[in-house]
């Protein structure tokens, strides 16, 4: 798992289970069970994948994968500051049980954690957005702006990525078509 530069432009992606010949009760087939405390504690509002999937568990288990169960395994999952990335084609009943937490605000103690204006929060709500977002008026918008110095960029549409930094800060990054 990424704890740098990359991790704060992009989130990080890591396997959430294994299956073990012996495994016997659920804990057994989960590979994560903790909170990241060094992502935490280096890039608070970080955002890691858990992938989880049922395929290999079920040959060891041998038991019926049931929409409770991988209900519960998204929950501790999330509780543990994960984003859930569940592998079945079974729908999750609750997926606002299994929204990952925020786990550096109770992992890092209090007096090494970023004051609130430091971390790109706000309490206000009419809190003013940063320039790079009243261009579009939300940050995020389908049209990227025109790029001046390559007139003939706009002719060749790519991919643009609109990626938060945990800091509240917004990037836009353009990657043009190959010819």
């Amino acid at each position: 798992m990424n704890v740098d530069i990359v991790h704060a432009v992009a989130p990080t992606f890591t396997r959430g289970f294994r299956a073990p010949k012996d495994g016997t009760n659920e804990k057994d087939f989960h590979s994560i069970r903790s909170p990241h405390y060094l992502a935490d504690l280096l890039l608070p509002g970080h955002e890691i994948w858990a992938y989880f999937r049922y395929s290999e568990i079920s040959r060891v288990d041998n038991k019926r994968i049931t929409s409770d169960r991988i209900q519960r395994d998204a929950e501790r999952l999330a509780g543990f500051g994960y984003v859930t990335a569940m592998v079945n084609s079974i729908h999750l009943p609750d997926e606002n049980l299994a929204i990952a937490k925020e786990t550096w605000l109770t992992t890092v103690p209090q007096d090494l954690q970023l004051p609130k204006d430091d971390s790109g929060e706000s309490d206000e709500p009419n809190a003013e957005q940063p320039p790079d977002e009243k261009e579009t008026n939300s940050g995020f918008g389908d049209d990227p702006p025109e790029n001046k110095e390559d007139p003939g960029m706009k002719d060749k549409p790519g991919v643009v990525l609109n990626v938060a930094l945990p800091s509240g800060k917004r990037l836009r990054i353009r990657i043009p078509r190959r010819k």
